[in-house]
């Protein structure tokens, strides 16, 4: 079986736990990819996610809430991927 995707995800400020990064990268190939954000601890977060725009240059960027509940999905174009920055709101 071939992985057609792959995605990581690490804390910033161990031990704490208050920054969260994953990354995502892509084959030759379009793909939803739901990220289940319950690694996260209970609270309130702000995201930040990077991605491909329309044309191979542009990168998007939107923010949104989220919590440990939260399942966010990255549509990851062909030969693409993003970011994820998940931050604890204070």
């Amino acid at each position: 079986m071939a992985y057609r995707y792959l995605a990581v995800a690490g804390s910033g400020y161990y031990p704490d736990w208050k920054t969260w990064y994953i990354g995502l990268i892509d084959d030759n190939h379009a793909h939803a990819v739901k990220l289940p954000l319950s690694l996260l601890p209970q609270g309130t977060f702000t995201t930040r996610l990077r991605k491909d725009g329309a044309q191979r240059s542009d990168i998007v960027t939107s923010t949104q809430k989220a919590s440990n509940t939260s399942v966010l999905t990255l549509n990851a174009k062909p030969s693409g991927g993003g970011s994820l920055v998940i931050k604890m709101r204070e």
